[in-house]
């Protein structure tokens, strides 16, 4: 069993927004190839596109920049290399259904999961009876009319707890 315990939504948000900001990169990259191919890419950044686009059938040994010499977008084809080089941590984003480059649901469950911190196994059980305790605590605090409860707790080295007996003579007696 795995208990969520805190969740970091500031992290979370300021990783999102960081890869939303690249957004602008990547549509960049994709018109380049659109415009070098005539037509609207569908793949993230035109590679698929533009690769099958150099692959020349009269020519099947050509690289693809012999092939963008011949067919005379060499220029072109050397700048959108240029700038598909420069993006970085393309696995955050994908092309939606109206062919726009959004943060991937992926990657945002990813980011969410990394600032989330969960306890699992025996610290479930630990961690519920605690809750338990601190609520327990929390009504004695109410009925004291005050925050008196975890002063009125002794623990000893060996882990045994019990009810300060002296103290809570002294402080919470009064009270009643």
């Amino acid at each position: 069993m795995k208990l969520k315990i805190y969740h970091d939504d500031h992290k979370t948000a300021t990783a999102i927004k960081i890869a939303e900001k690249h957004i602008s990169e990547v549509e960049a990259v994709r018109k380049m190839a659109s415009d070098i191919l005539g037509t609207e890419v569908a793949s993230l950044t035109g590679e698929v596109e533009m690769y099958s686009y150099l692959e020349l059938p009269d020519y099947p040994k050509a690289t693809r920049t012999a092939s963008a010499n011949l067919l005379g977008i060499a220029k072109e084809y050397r700048s959108y290399v240029e700038a598909l080089t420069r993006l970085k941590g393309l696995k955050r984003f994908q092309v939606d259904e109206s062919n726009h480059v959004v943060v991937a649901p992926s990657y945002k469950s990813t980011i969410e999961d990394e600032n989330t911190e969960y306890l699992e196994g025996e610290a479930v059980v630990v961690y519920k009876a605690l809750q338990k305790v601190a609520k327990e605590m929390q009504r004695c605090n109410s009925l004291l009319n005050g925050p008196l409860a975890h002063q009125l707790i002794w623990v000893k080295n060996s882990g045994e707890c019990g009810v300060n007996y002296q103290t809570f003579k002294r402080t919470a007696m009064p009270n009643f």
